[in-house]
């Protein structure tokens, strides 16, 4: 049975993230709270001493296996996994303040720690029984407006494809 470190692919993305300045909270999974005055705490963030909706979550979106063409079947270090995480990000709208450009700078900041993270993107193909990643550079982000419970928020999804070899 192949030793999965999912575990710790995830604890290096939110590690990356909480390294970005300004970021807000970070989450290592997605939050769910039925009650308002819950899911708002859980995304509420003080940014240069102003409390304001900011926040992320890293999901778990798809696993793959692949066997490799080295080494016999089920031994260790003969299959290539990866892992699809999707990163959602929301801070709260402000016209004002120019929000929307703040929020992109801060999105396009985070996939760029990411892609730059050695902890995620090893180039020993070899070590990544030993929990070492490798992947490819972020390939995707998006923005859109969301409703967050009663707030109008800008939104970001950051995909990053992380793999190991088990």
């Amino acid at each position: 049975m192949p030793a999965f470190h999912e575990g710790q692919a995830r604890a290096a993305i939110k590690t990356v993230l909480d390294g970005v300045a300004n970021m807000g909270k970070v989450h290592d999974y997605e939050r769910f709270a039925d009650d308002w005055e819950a899911l708002q705490t859980m995304y509420q963030a003080d940014i240069a001493g102003v409390s304001q909706l900011r926040g992320w979550s890293i999901s778990l979106e798809d696993m793959s296996q692949e066997q490799l063409t080295f080494g016999p079947p089920g031994t260790a270090g003969t299959d290539e996994v990866s892992y699809g995480y999707r990163i959602r990000g929301y801070m709260a709208v402000s016209d004002e303040d120019a929000s929307e450009k703040t929020f992109v700078t801060l999105a396009l900041t985070a996939k760029q720690a990411l892609d730059d993270a050695a902890a995620l993107h090893s180039s020993r193909l070899d070590q990544g029984a030993a929990g070492e990643f490798y992947g490819p550079p972020c390939p995707a982000a998006r923005w859109d407006f969301r409703t967050f419970g009663d707030v109008l928020v800008h939104y970001a999804e950051i995909e990053i494809l992380v793999k190991e070899v088990v």
